[in-house]
């Protein structure tokens, strides 16, 4: 039994380091956000602090997720996400590879939520899947404007989903 509740523990710490490290990114954003046009904007400017706190970010969330033993399809999203993430940060928003990453961030979003979403069927993780793709397409119509709120709000109903399944189901 030791031995299980040491894993159990090593899992939540895991968790917490996650959601540590992602909250000094958000809080980061928070404090820019009014007055930039998009969230990639506010990474362009910032690259070399957002850059070190999402690769450890991206250390803790590899390790839980290998610690998950999710299954590879989800695992890649994840990694894939990653990637996007990285792609984002180290390319200005002028340059076209930049809407790339972007995509593989969406796409690998999008792959998660649904494959989550047909694992635990529930009417709410539905929800948040659909709202997220609105918030993307708010992105897509909106992209000569202020997208900030709608990036943000993408960021967000993934961020609710990712937490939430590690509260109530895994």
């Amino acid at each position: 039994m030791d031995g299980i509740s040491n894993i159990w523990n090593f899992k939540h710490i895991l968790f917490t380091c996650m959601l540590v490290t992602y909250g000094i990114f958000i809080s980061f954003l928070y404090d820019k956000i009014q007055i930039s046009p998009s969230i990639s904007k506010i990474i362009g400017e910032n690259r070399e602090p957002i850059l070190i706190i999402m690769v450890i970010m991206g250390v803790f969330t590899i390790l839980y997720e290998i610690h998950q033993y999710r299954k590879f399809s989800i695992f890649s999203s994840i990694i894939g996400l990653l990637i996007g993430i990285y792609g984002i940060i180290l390319l200005d928003e002028e340059n076209l590879a930049h809407y790339f990453f972007a995509g593989i961030i969406a796409s690998s979003i999008f792959i998660f939520m649904f494959s989550h979403c047909l694992i635990w069927t529930n009417d709410i993780y539905w929800l948040l899947f659909y709202l997220t793709i609105l918030a993307f397409i708010g992105c897509l119509v909106d992209m000569d404007t202020n997208i900030t709120y709608w990036e943000a709000g993408f960021i967000g109903l993934f961020a609710i989903y990712y937490i939430s399944l590690h509260i109530f189901y895994l």
